[in-house]
C-alpha cells in the first residue's frame, strides 16, 4: 500500500482531531474540578494560568499517544486510519 494513497484518503475522508477539545477532556477526566469559591475545570485553569505549560502538555500528549496518526501536522484517530488501511487493502 502506498503511503501517498493512504494520506490522500485520510485527507479526503477524515476530519482532524480537535487537539484542544481532546486534551481538555483528558485533563478534566484525570483531575477533579478546582473550587476556589468559583469552580473551574482543570483544563480551563491550566490554559488560563499557564498557557505555555498547557501547550507543551498538549503537544507532548499527542506526540506520545498511540491513539493518533499524524499527517502534515494534523492528528487523526488511529482506529479510523486503520479502517481506511483495510479498505485500501481490500480494493
Amino acid at each position: 500500500m502506498s503511503k501517498t494513497i493512504l494520506n490522500e484518503r485520510i485527507s479526503l475522508a477524515l476530519s482532524p482531531v480537535d487537539k484542544e477539545e481532546t486534551y481538555d477532556a483528558v485533563l478534566d477526566e484525570m483531575y477533579g474540578e478546582i473550587d476556589l469559591g468559583v469552580t473551574f475545570s482543570p483544563s480551563y485553569a491550566l490554559r488560563k494560568l499557564d498557557p505555555i505549560c498547557y501547550e507543551i502538555g498538549m503537544n507532548d500528549h499527542f506526540d506520545n499517544e498511540d491513539d493518533f496518526y499524524e499527517l502534515d501536522g494534523e492528528y487523526y484517530w488511529k482506529n479510523e486510519v486503520d479502517e481506511i488501511k483495510k479498505e485500501i487493502e481490500n480494493e
